[in-house]
């Protein structure tokens, strides 16, 4: 669903289990093309399928019927949260679509969440989950890259900085605080 190091590894993961058959989906809402670039390099490396669903124009529709003007009449919006709810949004219609391309493929949805994102929270409820995460209980700023190493994930997605893809806030640093082998 990202061109992130998360994906990558996902990726990686499917691709040498020769039952399991992926699909790749990239789903940019208002997205930096850079990022698809990285995306389709991992998917053609890894020779997994891809769609390309553009959910640009839907996310702002629902964000133009949500009418926040109206909102902050009637009541006080934080500035901050306004930005993280539309971000979480984001994250919702993507996991919306991959969840009715898994239900008419008889697929599922499978999780690119990482411990390190698990344990502070900085994933979105409905919206990052899946059926399952095979990479959940690994630390992302130690053992996924030692995991990423091994499985050749490409090196433009390997040396990508860490961003949620959803616009929010610059880097992940920049909302953890933190980086990955810091945290």
């Amino acid at each position: 669903k990202s061109e992130g190091l998360d994906s990558s590894v996902i990726a990686g993961l499917l691709s040498g289990i020769p039952e399991i058959k992926p699909i790749g989906i990239i789903i940019p809402i208002e997205s930096k093309p850079e990022t698809e670039k990285i995306a389709k390099i991992v998917l053609d490396y890894y020779k997994i399928p891809y769609l390309r669903i553009n959910l640009t124009d839907q996310y702002l529709n629902l964000k133009n019927k949500l009418n926040i003007l109206e909102l902050k009449k009637i009541a006080s919006i934080i500035g901050e949260r306004e930005k993280y709810a539309l971000g979480n949004i984001k994250a919702r219609l993507r996991m919306i679509t991959l969840y009715h391309i898994a239900q008419l493929t008889g697929g599922i949805v499978v999780s690119s969440d990482n411990f390190s994102e698990y344990w502070t929270g900085f994933w979105t409820l409905n919206g990052d989950v899946g059926d399952i995460a095979p990479i959940q209980q690994i630390f992302k700023g130690i053992e996924l890259y030692e995991l990423a190493k091994e499985l050749h994930v490409p090196k433009e997605s390997l040396n990508a900085v860490p961003t949620d893809g959803l616009n929010i806030n610059g880097t992940d640093k920049d909302q953890l605080f933190l980086d990955y082998p810091e945290l």
